[in-house]
């Protein structure tokens, strides 16, 4: 059986931010792109 490298549920591009204040970047992506947040690390 193949395995399929990507994970169900991601695209092939995944973004990842690093920032200072994530809690300010949040509001702002939620607010302006109506985003939902996934997962925190």
């Amino acid at each position: 059986m193949a395995v399929n490298p990507i994970p169900e549920g991601y695209h092939t591009v995944t973004p990842y931010l690093v920032v200072t204040d994530v809690d300010q970047l949040l509001d702002f992506v939620k607010a302006a792109f109506d985003a939902t947040e996934k997962e925190r690390i």
